[in-house]
């Protein structure tokens, strides 16, 4: 760890859905302003971790906090107004309203402030533009494409102004030129000062922008490091990797 402040701290932090162990005993800390990436198999307890950090999920033991704050026994809403923000794997839109009026929503319900919808349209619009998603800002969500809403689902997490963005597979189902172009999105919003988690399979993009990944195998931490370092741990290879991404150069 550098001598950044901890933002995210996680101390044993478990959760058990009767007999299964989704997560177990995991101890994690994400410096302020870095990309931190979680990576590892499917059923790894990738996302339940996100749960457990943005609320959805009680924790069944150990500890998270936040910017100093315990977000033990908190609901999800307490701590989005703390300043966490979530983008979803499967994009959940509200389909009878446009692009502009989803993230909208994110703006006006996702701060604990008291805000104008005037206002909130024109912070909206920029928000937009920052996304590349203005062009379509009166689409309806079902006349966009895949690529779209998932950008829409990142301007309604921004439109929350975030301190913390969580993100869930991002990148799932996009085109190798869409992937270029939200890899240079989240190093944009990265480089406004937000602090990042990100759960992606894409190696390319995890690999490309996260100062440090985490990986999570049957819900216990394995390997913790930069991306050379897990590309090149034995564990890790075993685990998720494979022997032919080991042999990548990734310099």
């Amino acid at each position: 760890m550098s001598n950044a402040r901890a933002i995210l701290k996680g101390v044993g932090v478990t959760k058990l859905f009767g007999g299964l162990r989704a997560v177990e005993d995991v101890d994690f800390q994400v410096e302020e302003g870095e990309v931190f990436g979680l990576i590892g198999p499917n059923g790894a307890g990738k996302t339940t971790l996100l749960n457990l950090i943005s609320g959805i999920y009680p924790l069944s033991r150990g500890e998270i906090s936040f910017c100093d704050h315990r977000l033990n026994g908190l609901k999800a809403h307490q701590i989005a107004h703390l300043g966490i923000g979530r983008a979803f794997q499967i994009v959940r839109a509200f389909e009878g309203l446009s692009v502009m009026e989803n993230v909208l929503v994110g703006h006006l319900f996702g701060s604990p402030k008291s805000r104008n919808v005037r206002k909130g349209l024109s912070e909206v619009e920029k928000v937009l533009a920052f996304v590349k998603l203005e062009a379509k800002k009166k689409f309806r969500t079902s006349e966009t494409t895949i690529g779209d809403k998932k950008r829409m689902e990142l301007a309604r997490a921004l439109a929350m102004h975030p301190k913390l963005l969580l993100l869930d597979e991002v990148m799932a189902g996009l085109n190798h030129r869409e992937i270029d172009e939200l890899m240079d999105v989240i190093r944009a919003i990265n480089h406004m000062g937000i602090t990042i988690v990100m759960i992606e399979h894409v190696m390319k993009a995890v690999m490309g922008v996260c100062k440090r990944i985490m990986v999570l195998h049957h819900g216990r931490r394995i390997a913790l490091g930069t991306p050379m370092e897990i590309a090149n741990n034995q564990d890790v290879i075993k685990s998720y990797l494979g022997e032919r991404f080991s042999q990548l150069n990734l310099k």
